[in-house]
């Protein structure tokens, strides 16, 4: 199995790379992070993942207690390899940010889209 994270560009998020034959998946742990604070964008053979919290209390609430501070971040990944953005899809489930790309296709594109499950 090749490696295909050269370089990152924080230590925040938790950010854990596997392959299969056809795929590149990458995993991140962001939590506290909604979709909406999220923004993945590929350009050429560099991934990057931009958390900012944009979060807002809920209307009449003010916040007592945040568990956490906030760690607004970027995280750059560089891949070996280009990826077909036809057959690339995120999704965020319980504080984990899955990012699956094809591998072997055209390059610049605009950011990939987070669904919900």
């Amino acid at each position: 199995m090749s490696q295909h994270l050269v370089s990152r560009s924080s230590t925040f998020p938790a950010v854990r790379l596997s392959e299969s034959r056809d795929y590149v998946t990458i995993s991140a742990v962001v939590p506290g992070f909604a979709a909406g604070d999220l923004e993945i964008t590929l350009v050429k053979d560099v991934l990057s993942i931009t958390g900012q919290h944009r979060s807002e209390v809920p209307g009449g609430f003010s916040p007592l207690h945040r568990g956490r501070r906030s760690n607004d971040f970027k995280s750059e990944i560089k891949l070996l390899n280009e990826v077909a953005w036809e057959d690339t899809d995120a999704c965020l489930e319980r504080g984990v940010l899955t990012i699956r790309l094809r591998k072997d296709a055209p390059s610049s594109r605009p950011p990939i889209p987070i669904r919900l499950t």
